[in-house]
């Protein structure tokens, strides 16, 4: 058994990325651990330029480090813009992440791999930043494991992109925003892979430029006007003896089954569904008639307008 001992110290300030083990392959120099650190096995720094000294640190419980087994530990120290590259394979500082790391050698086969971290009390989250402590690498993909810390619901964003497998497309979408060096530049993005990846969290709608976004911002200005009706709506039921928990379902039940109706059949004109749901002489013919007379659907176009022109400013 393959025993690796890690700790951590106090020094991890403001740190976007701090990994402290990973299995992968790289050509570098060296690194041979103490038995009692890294089972006496040869490490390598994973990035090489930018690597600061003050990276890391072989320490001894004579001086007050904290070792679980042994007499040495091995602390790490990341610093604000402490990022690196190997030139032409991969930057940190392109990528939205710091780190100093080493790495062990591929291995085949069965291995076991064990190891402490250290935390202080005093130590600082910098939720909702990623602060990776480990992570085990395959061959020329994504990392298999990595323990990492996220004290909020923040951490959701990464299970959910974990899951859908969304990691290359937001990295790739990560890079092209981080290529862009003038304002004047445009950046070319590749519509097939950006559109599967909102379109797994969502619906996407494709436009031909920016300026057609502010017709669409102007409708999500609605939003609370639409709660408001169905607020409107469980109120009248609940004034006519209706438990106010029975009106909010009944209420919004009936408006979801009527958006996903609307959804499924979005490929033809909407005029469509609103005269299929009349009947002659029916309710919603009706409720229709008495809307169109007060004059409530000539008031949502005159408040679009006038979110419309303010967005234009």
């Amino acid at each position: 058994m393959l025993e690796t001992m890690l700790k951590i110290l106090k020094s991890i300030r403001n740190s976007f990325l701090l990994s402290v083990l990973i299995i992968f392959n790289v050509s570098a120099k060296d690194i041979r651990l103490p038995k009692d650190v890294g089972s006496g096995n040869t490490y390598t720094k994973s990035l090489q330029k930018g690597f600061k000294k003050y990276g890391y640190e072989i320490v001894n419980k004579k001086d007050g480090h904290p070792v679980r087994a042994g007499d040495k530990s091995i602390r790490f120290e990341l610093r604000n813009g402490d990022c690196g590259e190997d030139p032409g394979k991969w930057s940190d500082c392109e990528s939205l992440r710091q780190r100093h790391e080493l790495s062990g050698k591929r291995f085949r086969g069965k291995s076991w791999y064990a190891y402490s971290i250290y935390l202080p009390k005093d130590f600082k989250s910098v939720d909702p930043v990623k602060s990776a402590m480990a992570q085990f690498h395959q061959k020329g993909s994504w990392p298999t494991l990595m323990f990492q810390l996220n004290w909020k619901i923040k951490s959701l964003i990464y299970q959910l992109l974990s899951y859908f497998n969304l990691y290359k497309t937001l990295f790739y979408i990560q890079k092209k925003i981080m290529s862009l060096k003038a304002k004047s530049k445009i950046i070319a993005f590749d519509s097939k892979k950006v559109k599967n990846f909102f379109n797994k969290i969502g619906s996407t709608v494709e436009i031909k430029n920016e300026k057609l976004s502010i017709n669409f911002w102007s409708t999500s200005g609605m939003m609370a006007s639409y709660y408001e009706l169905l607020k409107v709506m469980s109120g009248w039921l609940v004034k006519r003896g209706i438990k106010r928990s029975d009106a909010q379902k009944y209420i919004t039940t009936l408006f979801l089954a009527l958006s996903e109706d609307a959804v499924v059949n979005s490929k033809k004109e909407l005029k469509y569904l609103v005269k299929e749901s009349q009947t002659p002489k029916g309710l919603n013919e009706q409720g229709l008639k008495e809307m169109n007379k007060k004059g409530v659907y000539k008031s949502v176009i005159n408040t679009l307008n006038s979110i419309h022109k303010r967005l234009n400013k």
